[in-house]
């Protein structure tokens, strides 16, 4: 294929060693790696609470522990139906610590799509939040195809912990009251086994295994849910360790805040690919500290986001609509915004044009980045970031060592300038496959080779 017209312009020229620097490795131990010289940084705050680095790596050692005591070895599977909550980043990266492919899904999703999601991976265990087990689990434990489910509250890490502030402790109370109606209401009902997140994690306690396998390449370390490229059904993507470190690497050529000590309000939810992706490896690996947001409350949430002074965000060009429309009632500042960050929908030049003027008005460091990308891919392919790739109706620059063609469908020949056709991607952060699908997996990868050949 022919290499894009950027790199020898734009990126420096060991750019293949800085991108493959440790990344055949791990992705807890590239994080590890990052950040050997930080542990008393914030990692996340959540509540108004906050985990230093340290705590963090002590977090997922235990979660670590409770996995492994449970029976869980490398090469297993567990299911996640978690909102944006430290358990659910803890309960990740200690997966990835033991070789345990984490499967995050949307706890929105129905009772089918979890059993669907569980049954192609063969998980071995399901981990869910407090009110999407009641809601949607609890009641139907005998079509649920594991032996046991895990149920966390959005405030367990508060549970033993007195010094807390107000809203850490209300959200503390509102739960243990929760848990223990809901346990009296299902008692009688449970007809399948299940741990409270508090007693999971006891299993641990006298744990002396080996809790720091060796790297194993072909394991996925993670599986994401997405419409593919068909677009008609949901399919699991599979990604490995490799893939999110040389992504995490490429990010600091293609997004210019990435700097110790900035904030990420962290929203976008952990089970797709760019909240696991962009808003928790690359925020955790460049010290960047992650808010959790375990909701999206509308005009709420969005006045939160101005009045947290947040750093960095990342958000659907419709949410960043209204966002810009609150910053104009409130005559609020924007000398807090270093790194607005746009994408999962097309939006209009002119639109984008006003609302960086608009922002940049008000103070904004940068404009907005605005790109074009896919799960499939390890989420984004391009972007524009800078003077040279900020054009009207552009998707900006092609990332470091990725390669795009725009495809005639039918005969599968290269178009040329202003052609309508299919886009094909290739690049080192490629998916594995899909898990489950062989059918839709061989007709993927037929044309990856068709397009290789090109």
């Amino acid at each position: 294929m022919i290499k894009n017209n950027f790199d020898d312009l734009h990126y420096p020229e060991n750019i293949d060693e800085i991108l493959h620097k440790n990344v055949d490795e791990k992705m807890i131990d590239h994080i590890k790696r990052a950040n050997k010289d930080y542990l008393s940084d914030t990692s996340m705050t959540y509540m108004g609470e906050s985990l230093t680095y340290g705590d963090f790596f002590e977090l997922v050692n235990k979660y670590a522990k409770a996995l492994n005591s449970y029976g869980l070895q490398k090469g297993d599977c567990v299911t996640f139906a978690m909102p944006n909550i430290p358990e659910t980043v803890c309960y990740f990266y200690a997966c990835n610590q033991l070789g345990i492919t984490a499967y995050l899904i949307d706890p929105r999703s129905t009772l089918m799509n979890f059993v669907t999601c569980m049954k192609n991976s063969n998980s071995k265990l399901f981990v869910c939040e407090m009110g999407t087990y009641y809601k949607k689990v609890a009641n139907y434990l005998d079509q649920v195809p594991v032996d046991n489910v895990v149920v966390c509250s959005p405030v367990n890490m508060f549970e033993n912990r007195k010094g807390i502030n107000s809203k850490a402790k209300m959200g503390r109370n509102i739960y243990a009251l929760k848990k223990f109606y809901e346990e009296i209401k299902m008692s009688t009902k449970d007809t399948r086994k299940k741990y409270f997140q508090h007693d999971f994690i006891k299993l641990g306690e006298n744990n002396t295994g080996i809790l720091d396998v060796p790297y194993e390449p072909e394991i996925p370390a993670i599986i994401v849910n997405t419409s593919g490229t068909s677009g008609n059904s949901i399919k699991g993507a599979m990604h490995s360790n490799r893939t999110y470190n040389i992504y995490t690497n490429e990010a600091q050529f293609v997004t210019k805040e990435l700097i110790r000590g900035n904030t990420y309000y962290g929203y976008i939810p952990y089970f797709t690919m760019y909240g696991s992706g962009v808003g928790m490896h690359v925020a955790l690996n460049y010290g960047i500290v992650i808010n959790n947001i375990p909701k999206f409350n509308g005009k709420k949430t969005l006045q939160d986001i101005i009045d947290s002074k947040v750093s960095i965000l990342i958000g659907m060009p419709m949410m960043i609509e209204k966002l810009v429309d609150m910053y104009i009632k409130t005559g609020a500042d924007a000398s807090h915004v270093k790194q607005y960050i746009i994408g999962g929908d097309f939006i209009a030049p002119e639109k984008l044009n006003y609302e960086n003027d608009v922002l940049m008005a008000r103070g904004m460091k940068n404009k907005m980045v605005y790109g074009y990308g896919a799960t499939e891919c390890m989420p984004i392919a391009t972007s524009n970031y800078d003077e040279f790739s900020y054009l009207p109706g552009s998707v900006g620059m092609v990332y470091p060592q990725a390669y795009i063609k725009i495809i005639d469908p039918g005969t599968h020949q290269e178009l040329g300038y202003n052609q309508e056709g299919e886009i094909y991607v290739h690049n080192e952060t490629l998916m594995m496959g899909y898990i489950g699908n062989p059918e839709k997996e061989s007709i993927l990868f037929e044309e990856m080779e068709v397009q290789n050949k090109i």
